[in-house]
């Protein structure tokens, strides 16, 4: 990590092409898309620098054979303080293409270089399903993100909210308290208000939450009447 710190990758990093080249050299040859958010996350360092990214190959954009690239310096980088931001949206052309090779998987080509990108599919739990179901929720498909953690999208009527529920049944993160009614995942950081057969995911790290919403209360006192 060290000697890679400071090593010089040769990279012209303000050209998208070539770092859109470069991080594609450095991948398997199937890269794993979360439908939950579209995306494929990387990071690589440049000259003592941390660049961060991601690939967004959302539902739209693969329908229209289209990819967005973006990248940024980190603030920890040797730019400390200074964010600068990359941005390009390829589109079918001479040196880029994404097409469609069987269902949920994609064949993404640009210049020589040639990826497999997979749709991941999660089947639902129909037991789990009724008793969200039972408990006033209106259950979406089950999606999964790159933490690895299972997630129902749910909309409740009476707080006129979605919301991302954790089933509990595949969890094998371990929990510290956050508040009297709230607990943080160990390895994600994710908060959650713990019900009795399942949780709600109410921030992505504790810095990001303050007090639970009028809503959330809303949403409590809906579930302890049922």
């Amino acid at each position: 990590m060290i000697n890679e710190l400071y090593q010089d990758t040769e990279l012209d990093i303000d050209n998208v092409d070539d770092v859109f080249a470069y991080v594609l050299s450095q991948t398997d040859d199937t890269l794993t898309i979360y439908p939950s958010e579209g995306y494929y996350y990387f990071n690589f360092y440049h000259q003592g620098n941390l660049i961060k990214g991601n690939m967004l190959v959302g539902h739209k954009l693969r329908q229209q054979g289209s990819l967005s690239f973006i990248y940024f310096y980190d603030i920890a980088g040797k730019e400390r303080g200074e964010f600068k931001t990359h941005h390009k949206l390829y589109k079918s052309s001479d040196i880029f293409s994404l097409k469609e090779h069987q269902p949920n998987l994609y064949q993404l080509t640009f210049k020589n270089i040639k990826k497999n990108l997979e749709i991941n599919q999660i089947e639902p739990d129909a037991d789990f399903v009724k008793t969200l179901e039972s408990q006033g929720f209106e259950v979406n498909l089950p999606m999964m993100d790159d933490s690895g953690v299972t997630l129902y999208l749910a909309f409740h009527p009476t707080t006129n909210n979605f919301y991302y529920i954790n089933p509990l049944s595949r969890d094998d993160e371990s929990y510290y308290p956050f508040s009297e009614v709230l607990k943080v995942g160990a390895r994600t950081q994710f908060v959650y208000l713990p019900m009795e057969k399942f949780a709600i995911l109410v921030a992505l790290m504790p810095i990001m939450f303050i007090k639970i919403t009028i809503t959330m209360a809303l949403l409590i006192s809906s579930l302890t009447r049922h």
